[in-house]
């Protein structure tokens, strides 16, 4: 089959699925129904049992395939109680899966460990909240520095879903040669991760 025509398929599956997935998601605001918010009462990411979150990867200007992120329990981890997100990559040729750890507290989003790391000494901080433009945290693991700054505490960002008012972080990794940027709506989460590259996440759908 060509090139060109496997793709041109490929992105029409992809499409499709999304298309009927965002139908069945919906948007309400809960910004006040975590169980142990910071004392503002306003989460970066609402971590309710059932919440998700629904994301496009797009990879060199092409939709690749769909990200879905779902609250399910909590879990004793990094020596706190997080909520632990299962992640679900669906590709038109396979499907994988995932988890992370996340906890809201005062200071901000922390992540407490992931897939194949459960035994972190203490919480990632993830996104800083309240914030200011310049703040900056450093993230120390076993195999790598990352040095996280706030760009921004309100900019527009567009994606498939709408346009949202972010925080704007950037990572840059200890060797200077890899970096990453996030937006986060607070009381929402995630709305956009881009990647070196084209390589993006963009949300399409959440239900909280």
């Amino acid at each position: 089959m060509n090139k060109h025509l496997t793709k041109l398929i490929m992105t029409v599956l992809v499409l499709s699925i999304i298309a009927i997935q965002v139908q069945l998601l919906g948007c309400s605001g809960n910004d006040d129904s975590n169980p142990a918010p910071p004392p503002s009462g306003e989460v970066v990411m609402p971590l309710d049992i059932g919440n998700s979150w629904m994301y496009t990867y797009t990879a060199s200007g092409t939709v690749q395939g769909l990200e879905t992120g779902t609250a399910t329990a909590t879990h004793q981890v990094a020596g706190v109680t997080a909520t632990i997100v299962d992640w679900i990559f669906e590709y038109p040729n396979k499907t994988d899966t995932y988890y992370e750890y996340y906890r809201n507290a005062s200071g901000g989003l922390y992540l407490c460990g992931w897939e194949g790391n459960e035994d972190l000494s203490e919480p990632l901080l993830y996104c800083k909240y309240p914030c200011s433009v310049g703040d900056s945290w450093v993230w120390s693991t076993e195999n790598n520095e990352v040095t996280w700054v706030v760009i921004s505490t309100s900019e527009a960002v567009t994606v498939p879903l709408g346009t949202y008012r972010c925080i704007h972080i950037r990572g840059t990794w200890d060797n200077e040669t890899y970096s990453e940027d996030m937006w986060f709506k607070v009381g929402l989460g995630l709305v956009k991760r881009q990647y070196p590259g084209d390589d993006s996440l963009e949300l399409i759908g959440m239900e909280i």
